[in-house]
């Protein structure tokens, strides 16, 4: 199993297979996150919430710098953070 910063540095090169071992990893952390701290309501369900998510991580997938010393999983549960606000 690959390491996370290792998948975005294959993704950086052009390797589909990284880039759908990371949507496969971040779907469910953030699945789990949502399922964890936002509640199912007649407007959205923890399924919409994961899609918001999701379309977050993949605009910024290309914004991780290594040179940052941020931590993969630090960077990426901001941005889930920042895209449920």
């Amino acid at each position: 199993m690959y390491h996370e910063q290792e998948l975005i540095y294959l993704y950086h090169l052009g390797s589909q297979i990284a880039f759908e071992l990371l949507l496969q990893i971040y779907k469910q952390k953030y699945r789990n996150y949502c399922q964890k701290y936002y509640l199912d309501t007649s407007e959205m369900t923890t399924e919409d919430y994961v899609q918001i998510a999701m379309i977050a991580f993949y605009k910024s997938l290309d914004s991780y710098r290594f040179d940052m010393n941020t931590q993969v999983q630090t960077y990426f549960m901001h941005v889930l953070a920042m895209s449920l606000r």
